[in-house]
């Protein structure tokens, strides 16, 4: 059964910084290693592997972020009204 010291201890990501498991193994892995294995992903990847080519692009450009868009009714444009600030003061500011 897990508990929260098993999860912690065996892989789950949380408040405490990485789990042992995952500390072991980067320590484990050299600079030279861990280029040798980056090479052999860009090579699958120019070979047209399509799981390297996803896995090379999200650490070399880094993955997308999602994006999120917001409509009005029927999905009409939405307006905003922009007051200029006339002095006002956020509740809590020292005047």
């Amino acid at each position: 059964m897990f508990t929260s010291e098993n999860a912690a201890e065996y892989g789950a990501k949380g408040k405490r910084g990485p789990s042992r498991f995952r500390s072991l193994i980067i320590d484990s892995v050299d600079s030279e290693e861990a280029l040798s294995i980056f090479r052999k992903l860009r090579d699958k990847a120019a070979e047209g592997d399509m799981d390297a080519i996803k896995t090379y692009l999200a650490y070399v450009v880094g993955k997308p972020k999602e994006s999120l868009e917001i409509s009005g009714p029927n999905g009409s444009v939405l307006t905003f009204n922009i007051i200029p600030d006339q002095g006002c003061q956020p509740i809590g500011a020292e005047v």
